[in-house]
């Protein structure tokens, strides 16, 4: 119930009745019946429709009810409120979960026409890019792929060097096959580990995840003590 108490409503217009409607939404969530969760909280995020962290909240119920309806309700509702950043953003990331690239990357554009210089919509521009690439019907795959690295070199300009944006490209070049790049940018994200720009001790730290990718690069290329090292060296716990 944390999350309800740092969502602020008008005292006006029938807060309180948001509020229960809100609360009873993550009972229903945490008790996983995310149907009615999402009735619950659909009239809310009607009423709020650029509020960041309802739509935080409704992401998580998304997430856990992989249904069209969910989909249909954030288009009708981004019908309405064409130029709201929180349903853009929630529009394409429902579209690449559904494989709809396409629609993905027209609500990603129009967001990046909000926020020019957001690295998280610099990378999910990236990301739609480089899913459209890979795809085995895309006709113009070199060009998606290019104009995937265009973005991600935006993406890290903006974002600054750090674990998080060593290890997503060394995601993009690992999802294209390449490899040996790959490796490159998985160690960058291992040798921050033991410095300052590091996270180590918190949960935020992709040292596990890097380690266990670059794992299975050395498995591929017949490395399995080197695999097993690396394991037993970052993903031991």
């Amino acid at each position: 119930m944390a999350c309800a108490a740092s969502f602020r409503f008008s005292s006006s217009g029938g807060g309180f009745s948001d509020k229960v409607r809100l609360a009873c939404g993550l009972a229903c969530f945490v008790c996983g019946e995310y149907y009615f969760a999402f009735e619950y909280m659909r009239p809310v995020c009607q009423k709020h429709p650029a509020n960041v962290s309802l739509w935080n909240i409704m992401g998580q119920v998304f997430i856990a009810m992989p249904d069209k309806r969910t989909h249909k309700f954030v288009l009708r509702l981004l019908l309405k409120y064409p130029d709201t950043e929180p349903l853009l953003l929630v529009c394409g990331h429902n579209s690449l979960n559904a494989s709809s690239y396409k629609l993905a990357l027209a609500s990603y554009h129009r967001l990046l026409k909000l926020k020019p210089r957001c690295p998280l919509v610099l990378l999910c521009v990236a990301v739609a890019y480089l899913s459209l690439a890979v795809r085995r019907s895309s006709s113009n795959r070199h060009q998606c792929v290019v104009q995937a690295f265009a973005f991600l070199r935006k993406y890290l300009d903006e974002r600054q060097p750090c674990q998080e944006s060593w290890y997503n490209i060394a995601r993009a070049f690992h999802q294209l096959d390449l490899r040996y790049i790959a490796v490159h940018y998985y160690n960058k994200v291992l040798s921050l580990c033991s410095s300052s720009e590091g996270h180590a001790p918190g949960p935020a730290s992709l040292h596990c995840e890097a380690a266990f990718n670059l794992s299975l690069i050395y498995r591929q290329s017949g490395q399995d003590d080197l695999a097993r090292s690396l394991l037993h060296r970052y993903c031991t716990f």
